[in-house]
């Protein structure tokens, strides 16, 4: 199956890691693709390019970005990208990141969905 991370801090960086030892064929996207070169070449077979190449490519995305920069990750994915396809989310949240970004409670889950109305559940 072919699996776009989105995000290449330590969340996506783990699964771009782990997915191709499932027979995954794995593109990891970034804002910055070019800082992902070295690491592609370390990880044999594994893809890099944009958030928009990643999700474009992908038929499974996992969103594995910070919760601070996930809007902008899934902007820079396209929506569109996302239409007929399964996502995952996770997020991740550290510390004061929780209160001072999640004030009204809700959840990255929540705000994924309501940026992704057309992918596939």
């Amino acid at each position: 199956m072919r699996t776009g991370i989105l995000g290449s801090s330590n969340v996506g960086a783990s699964f771009a890691r782990a997915f191709p030892s499932r027979g995954h064929e794995v593109m990891i996207g970034s804002r910055e693709p070019d800082k992902l070169n070295d690491f592609a070449r370390e990880h044999n077979g594994l893809l890099d390019g944009t958030n928009g190449a990643t999700a474009q490519f992908a038929e499974l995305i996992v969103i594995g970005t910070r919760f601070t920069g996930t809007k902008n990750a899934l902007e820079l994915a396209g929506p569109q990208n996302f239409a007929g396809k399964a996502a995952i989310e996770q997020c991740r949240l550290r510390g004061p990141t929780i209160r001072r970004w999640t004030p009204d409670n809700v959840h990255c889950r929540k705000r994924c969905r309501s940026r992704l109305p057309a992918r596939r559940e």
